[in-house]
């Protein structure tokens, strides 16, 4: 009959154990299964682009063609003839849909064209005129079948050169205010300009002066009319400035490569902050308006990016009106896509030679290239061109920015803005939360422990620690609810007093304890045990009421009446309302009882008869608590630290609630940050499903995986090791 429990017995803990490993393996993949689902989806961001040949249209189908477009189905393309006309070709078939005549134009000869980012042509006359026209494609739906069709209207006409010399180089923008403005290299020596509004009419002024004895090799004007960029057969770019547009004014030349070699091609990017030059040897860079020092206000021309060069001299640029991306091409017919911001080269592809003319697509998902020998069309294949390691994790300078920056912001107002996709400042954001979580909560939760599982009385340690494990099922919102809307404010009205307070608080606990033992021990004996912790919390709150007073009397005659203002004049610092101050309280109240309740625990299983020997050796009860205790419980201390920073890395709602939420790299315990966490709970509902930011996001969540995985390893790593070494006590 005792079999019988024995053998169910044992059955049963074979069910139990089988059924704890199958949890156990199921937990594991899991893990396993959400760091494929995450890594899987950063895949894309790496992804290579392509750009393929669709069709190739012969000479006879565009001949005399200067310029060219495609509209945003990529279907029907836009081509400006020499003889005055628009022509619009299928461009599957090469059939020709529509032929009209270009504004101003008639009875001229077009010797020069420039298209614009939307799609606008300023056309050179053989007369020395310049002509605006403005060109819309148009989309109708008859019966379920699309139609476009190009509509083009007419704009001013600006006669730039009295001498009537046949323009070579034009470029031009019309200004939101209606004034168009313009210029005109007809001859290498010079340059002309022009500028043309209803209310004052046109007016004209020559420019070649500036240009010192240079010849001019290319011309480009950013979409708003607000910078000429000229560049010379000495490898320099003449910038002027259009703030006036009737009294332009030249900047120092700029060396684009530090060669004199002539700039063969220019264009401004989307926005009119970069200029792309290429030059004679097929070199291509990127040139921003920067500030020399902090302190000036004056800007000049620095070249700050370099992209993949060409094999031959490059012949063309066409910048994308969709981001920062543009395509080049050389006179040898190779064509390169590359992204301005990451200097990333994103596809390679081939044309006839001699390409004299580029546009990419409005959706910028393809490109046309105008040549001797017809048109070309490409399709572009690159979902995610500015994601890169050097933009995502590397020092990049952006456009407006006048050095290298770690920056994050994601979104803008307009569609000139540049993306910044760096997480450095997140990872940073996420560090320095933690540390200060940590250097408030670790202290106060060690010592705790220490103390309630080695002095304090039992009648208090029944109380004491299942009120802090309790603290644990506080969620997280309700702290940072607080702390957002009533610590943080709180802080700022005493700020001084607030920091006076974490060193006075433990001094005056030290003092008034080390004073407690110059009482007589008879007197000491007849208290009550654990009656202790009502003298601590009657000197922490003497202390908070010292610092209370002392804090105005300090702001008064030490910080001249305002410590936020004297921080600011005298160190530089700003002091943001919620600020890691904030974080260091509230993110540390989350932190301490997952950390107390784990180092008591470790404390409490140090054998009895360790202590017993280490006291009946003659060692006092806090040389025994020091000596023996602690180093024997030291795996379960680094392991309840590591839980607790595992626990802050995580951190959402409080950071999200509790900070300024700015992605800033400063340690300055007086302004805020942006964490892992706390991002992708900002951006998730703005990120479109498959696109850069999207994927972006779930970097970050990889990056906290692994994070935590690291230092979780490592805190086993150390504890097994600590465990070894004091497993002979």
């Amino acid at each position: 009959m005792a079999e019988k429990p024995k053998g169910k017995t044992l059955a049963f803990d074979r069910m139990m154990t089988k059924a704890i490993t199958a949890g156990g393996l199921m937990m594991i993949g899991t893990l396993i299964l959400m760091f494929v689902l995450i890594f899987s989806e950063t895949l894309p961001l790496w992804k290579p682009g392509r750009a393929d040949l669709e069709e190739n249209r012969a000479a006879a189908e565009v001949s005399g063609a200067l310029a060219a477009g495609e509209n945003e189905y990529r279907e029907a393309g836009d081509l400006l003839l020499s003889g005055g006309v628009v022509r619009v070709i299928d461009l599957k078939s090469g059939r020709v849909r529509q032929e009209v005549p270009f504004p101003g134009a008639e009875g001229k000869t077009i010797t020069a064209a420039f298209r614009s980012l939307r799609g606008d042509y300023v056309a050179g006359l053989d007369d020395g005129s310049l002509v605006f026209a403005s060109s819309r494609w148009k989309t109708s739906f008859d019966g379920g079948a699309r139609t476009v069709e190009l509509a083009v209207s007419s704009g001013p006409k600006i006669p730039v050169d009295p001498a009537k010399r046949p323009a070579v180089r034009v470029v031009g923008a019309v200004r939101e205010s209606g004034l168009a403005i313009a210029a005109s290299s007809p001859g290498p020596l010079t340059l002309l300009y022009g500028w043309s509004s209803e209310e004052e009419g046109t007016g004209t002024k020559d420019l070649s002066s500036s240009l010192a004895g240079e010849s001019v090799t290319a011309l480009a004007m950013d979409d708003k009319g607000e910078f000429l960029a000229v560049g010379t057969a000495g490898g320099r770019v003449l910038l002027f400035s259009l703030e006036d547009p009737k009294e332009p004014s030249v900047a120092p030349a700029a060396t684009v490569i530090g060669e004199p070699i002539p700039i063969t091609a220019l264009g401004y990017l989307l926005g009119g902050q970069t200029l792309l030059a290429g030059d004679a040897r097929g070199r291509v860079a990127g040139l921003q308006r920067v500030r020399q020092a902090a302190d000036s206000e004056s800007r000049s021309l620095k070249t700050v990016h370099f992209f993949t060069p060409h094999q031959h001299p490059v012949t063309a640029l066409a910048p994308s009106p969709r981001g920062k991306s543009f395509v080049s091409a050389d006179a040898g017919g190779g064509l390169l896509v590359q992204y301005s911001t990451t200097e990333r080269l994103i596809a390679k592809a081939s044309a006839s030679p001699g390409v004299k003319f580029l546009a990419i697509a409005p959706k910028g998902d393809g490109f046309v290239a105008l040549g001797p020998t017809g048109l070309a069309t490409f399709r572009v294949d690159a979902p995610h061109p500015d994601a890169a390691l050097s933009a995502l994790f590397g020092k990049v300078t952006y456009e407006g920015y006048d050095r290298p920056a770690y920056v994050w912001q994601s979104s803008g107002a307009t569609d000139d803005f540049e993306p910044k996709y760096s997480v450095v400042p997140l990872i940073f954001g996420t560090l320095k939360g933690t540390l200060y979580a940590l250097i408030f909560a670790v202290p106060i939760a060690i010592a705790a422990a220490f103390y309630t599982s080695m002095f304090a009385h039992r009648s208090i340690r029944a109380v004491v620690k299942p009120t802090v494990e309790l603290m644990a099922g506080l969620p997280s919102v309700v702290i940072g609810f607080i702390a957002g809307l009533w610590l943080s404010p709180f802080i700022e009205k005493a700020t001084t007093a607030t920091l006076l307070s974490v060193p006075m608080v433990p001094l005056f606990v030290l003092a008034g304890v080390f004073l407690f033992q110059l009482v007589p021990f008879d007197l000491r004996k007849r208290m009550r045990a654990g009656s202790e912790i009502v003298l601590i919390a009657l000197l922490s709150m003497a202390a908070v009421w010292a610092c209370s007073a002392l804090g105005p009397l300090a702001d008064r005659f030490l910080f001249a009446g305002d410590l936020k203002q004297w921080l600011f004049l005298h160190a530089g610092l700003r002091y943001d309302t919620r600020n890691s101050v904030v974080i260091s309280f509230a993110m540390g109240f989350a932190v301490i009882p997952i950390i107390f309740t784990i180092a008591e625990d470790a404390l409490s299983s140090v054998p009895e008869h360790l202590k017993a020997a280490s006291l009946a050796l003659g060692a006092s009860l806090w040389q025994t608590a020091v000596r023996v205790v602690l180093p024997t419980a030291s795996a379960g201390i680094f392991s309840a630290i590591m839980v607790g920073f595992g626990r802050a890395v995580g951190e959402t709602m409080i950071v999200l609630m509790a900070t300024g939420n700015t992605p800033i790299m400063d340690w300055s315990p007086f302004n805020g940050m942006r964490t892992l966490a706390a991002n992708i709970a900002v951006e998730i509902s703005e990120a479109p499903e498959g696109g850069t930011l999207y994927r972006v996001l779930f970097l970050g969540a990889l990056l906290l995986f692994l994070m935590t995985f690291v230092v979780n390893t490592l805190a086993e790593v150390l504890r097994q090791r600590f465990r070894k070494r004091y497993s002979v006590i």
